[in-house]
């Protein structure tokens, strides 16, 4: 084989790996089955399964589920408020029920397990959130009734639940945010290219 060959087939197969390594780099940090080992801040943003990875027990969520699923919370948290503000007290009695605490607890407790060394402070939130759940339930089952006093606390309550919510998500690392919005734009413009209709084949003769 001549050296004009060698050189030309080693080129080729170069390329051939340039694009699987691309291809493969593009596929794990956007497709949603499939998760990295990035960090930023120290802070687990793609999180494997765990001892996925050196035997490192990673939760299997990181902040790019937690932080978008709090985030509807905190949103839940401020229609809540404006809720109890214009006391309607049947959109209030559903926000409050049992399973949505239940599961509200569970999902806020895996977030602030994530958070290092903030994760006490954040433990710390939870609880006041969870206190003003309750608070809210139970002044706006009284001021259902027709208890002023009582719907002077739902509010309260409820100020409380939104401001804990806040504090809470205050607590992730601009870079992280920035890192989640970043990924959920790649997902939604891979979801977008899913979802457009695949252009015609050209006629013959055209």
């Amino acid at each position: 084989m001549s050296l004009l060959a060698l050189t030309s087939r080693r080129s080729a197969t170069a390329s051939r790996r340039s694009a699987t390594a691309t291809f493969a780099a593009a596929l794990l940090s956007a497709a949603p089955a499939l998760r990295a080992a990035a960090k930023v801040d120290g802070l687990p943003l793609y999180a494997p399964k765990p001892g996925a990875i050196g035997g490192s027990a990673y939760p299997e969520e990181g902040f790019e589920a937690l932080l978008p699923r709090v985030e509807g919370f905190a949103a839940g948290a401020a229609a809540a408020l404006a809720a109890a503000k214009a006391s309607d007290w049947d959109s209030l009695s559903a926000a409050t029920s049992p399973a949505a605490l239940a599961y509200q607890s569970a999902q806020l407790g895996k977030f602030a397990s994530i958070l290092g060394d903030d994760a006490y402070t954040a433990l710390t939130l939870k609880r006041e959130y969870l206190q003003g759940v309750s608070a809210l339930s139970a002044a706006a089952a009284s001021a259902a009734s027709g208890g002023g006093e009582e719907a002077a606390r739902a509010v309260k309550a409820a100020e409380v639940m939104s401001s804990s919510l806040d504090s809470m998500l205050a607590l992730v690392p601009p870079k992280v945010v920035a890192q989640v919005r970043k990924r959920e734009q790649a997902l939604a413009a891979l979801a977008a290219r899913a979802a457009a209709p695949a252009e015609a084949d050209p006629a013959p003769g055209d």
